[in-house]
């Protein structure tokens, strides 16, 4: 415990100088999300400002530290590149894949989600193992990342940037099931645009898979990366440690 006390304290301090440093010559930094939404944690509100998790998170974050952001909402696939070429220096809600690993910076973790599958109703059996996947065709989101499936041989089949058009391609050819995340999926507009239009699709869960975990993006392009990733990492930690991360969570209805 001591020794866990004295390694807080030295990345506190450690943050402290940094930020000082940081806020003197950083100008204000462009952050991006996933265009489509990504509800709870970033999305528009009903007269389209910008709402959710991510947004307290960086506030909680970044205020303090002097640094002043921009917000915006392009589609994912163009933020991602945004941030590899430095035209955005940060992304928010970013699951960790080897290819990404090697373009960008990742930030500490600070939150955990459940994938879940969707299917036509009585397609196939509840619940649905990991192992069982590999009966099915797999389908995903174009641009979003399914590493933690490579490990049991799978890999989706990405026709579409977005869920709805996803949903109707859930025929069995080429798709039977479409991976997804729960907390996303729940209160997304593409799934309240598919109860409505009565299309009878099931989230189910996959049993034995741990929460996947999610990330900020740093530029590598961006001259004060590292002194970012600094920051932001020990904010998450002294958000972490506080337990104003679990409050937000609380809020936001996100569960790790």
């Amino acid at each position: 415990m001591f020794n866990f006390c004295k390694q807080y304290a030295a990345l506190f301090f450690s943050m402290l100088t940094v930020q000082s440093v940081f806020a003197a010559s950083a100008e204000k930094i462009s952050v991006c999300g996933d265009g489509a939404g990504w509800p709870p944690f970033h999305y528009r509100d009903a007269v389209g400002h910008f709402r959710g998790y991510d947004l307290e998170v960086l506030d909680r974050i970044l205020k303090p530290a002097g640094i002043k952001y921009e917000f915006s909402m392009p589609p994912w696939i163009r933020c991602l590149v945004g941030i590899k070429i430095n035209h955005y220096q940060l992304a928010v809600s970013a699951s960790f894949s080897k290819e990404r690993g090697e373009k960008y910076l990742f930030t500490e973790t600070y939150y955990s989600i459940a994938p879940v599958v969707v299917a036509f109703k009585g397609y196939f059996k509840n619940p649905v193992s990991i192992e069982e996947l590999r009966q099915y065709r797999v389908c995903g989101v174009k641009g979003y990342s399914y590493g933690f499936l490579k490990s049991y041989g799978i890999k989706p089949t990405t026709l579409h940037n977005n869920y709805y058009d996803t949903f109707d391609r859930l025929n069995g050819n080429p798709c039977q099931l479409l991976i997804a995340r729960k907390e996303v999926l729940a209160s997304h507009p593409d799934w309240e645009k598919a109860k409505k239009n009565k299309k009878n699709l099931r989230i189910t869960p996959i049993e034995n898979i741990a929460p996947e975990e999610f990330h900020m993006l740093i530029s590598m392009e961006y001259p004060e990366a590292q002194k970012l990733k600094t920051i932001i990492d020990a904010g998450i930690v002294r958000l972490r440690e506080s337990g104003k991360l679990d409050e937000l969570k609380a809020k936001y209805e996100v569960y790790k």
